[in-house]
């Protein structure tokens, strides 16, 4: 098989997952609070190319890729204000507290809403937390007090989903300042996520360009015709002589006992030795052998196969001459 094949499609799955992920970037470009993801490749390793006849270093070559990590950006984006009571923003380090039926979550997308029981919850209906882990009621006239809102500061922040980080919450409140009216702007920029994606597809078809092109070279060898036989070299009988090809390292003449019109025309040796045969006259038979020229040919070896072909095939002449073909009516 091609390396080349394995190559380009290791390319293409590191790309589909880097497509994936520059899509969901683009598709959270209006999210308050998203972080923008990062998919880092790395090799398999490399193969060092010499040259066989001198030792000469030639270089290395990759051998494939794959998608090492997907990094999340958490650094903190600049904040709008849109007037709105139940936004907040997080100005600086640090994550809301969310109670999810998973347990405890961290968000930085601050656009609340108030539930039916007057408690600030996410868009999902979670209930936000306060400081002390207690809820946070919403008072009469619609408002929170953002100082009563918990700011965490995490560990190892992960992806969770909907917003939601997950992680280790580390000693100590965070240091970030709590904005009432306004939401943080998403990480993800839809220009630049447009740009990385066109940059992604065009890899993939690259990909797609080059096993095209392998498939196409395999598919012509596989379905390369023989060379066609010249109308003047016959042998006896009207039977055809194969040419013989112009890679034959050489020619010999030995006599066999069999009769000239019932040969084999090309005798297979392994998988490196073709014999074949080029002229009958009379008994004695010439042939060609065809292999490579640091393989070693034993003479005596491709003989006995060439006259046990031959006799082979006289003894099947006979039969085949007393029972003509019936001729259609």
């Amino acid at each position: 098989m091609y390396p080349g094949l394995y190559i380009a499609a290791s390319g293409m799955l590191a790309e589909q997952i880097r497509h994936d992920q520059i899509a969901n970037d683009l598709a959270n470009a209006a999210t308050p609070g998203y972080k923008r993801d990062r998919t880092a490749q790395r090799e398999f390793g490399e193969v060092l190319l010499a040259n066989r006849l001198n030792g000469a270093a030639i270089g290395g070559q990759s051998t494939a890729v794959q998608v090492d990590a997907v990094e999340t950006d958490f650094s903190p984006k600049p904040s709008r204000d849109t007037g709105e009571p139940l936004d907040f923003a997080i100005t600086g380090e640090g994550f809301f507290s969310v109670r999810t039926a998973q347990g405890v979550r961290y968000t930085r997308n601050g656009q609340f809403t108030v539930s039916p029981q007057r408690l600030l919850v996410t868009a999902q209906g979670d209930p936000v937390l306060g400081r002390g882990g207690r809820t946070v009621r919403v008072a009469a006239d619609g408002r929170v007090d953002p100082r009563g809102l918990d700011v965490v500061r995490l560990e190892n922040p992960r992806k969770q989903g909907d917003s939601l980080v997950s992680g280790t919450p580390a000693g100590g409140a965070g240091t970030g300042q709590v904005r009432a009216g306004a939401l943080e702007a998403s990480g993800s920029d839809a220009a630049r996520s447009m740009v990385d994606m066109i940059a992604s597809l065009r890899a993939f078809e690259a990909g797609q360009r080059v096993i095209h092109t392998i498939d196409e070279t395999l598919a012509k060898s596989a379905a390369r015709p023989s060379p066609a036989v010249p109308r003047n070299r016959r042998g006896p009988g009207g039977v055809a002589a194969p040419t013989v090809p112009a890679a034959l390292s050489k020619e010999e003449t030995q006599p066999c006992s069999s009769s000239p019109g019932s040969r084999a025309e090309k005798i297979m040796l392994g998988d490196d030795v073709v014999v074949h045969v080029t002229e009958i006259v009379g008994n004695s038979v010439r042939i060609g052998i065809q292999a490579p020229r640091s393989l070693p040919v034993d003479r005596k070896e491709i003989w006995d196969a060439v006259r046990q072909e031959n006799e082979a095939a006289a003894k099947a002449a006979p039969d085949a001459l007393a029972a003509p073909a019936r001729p259609a009516v």
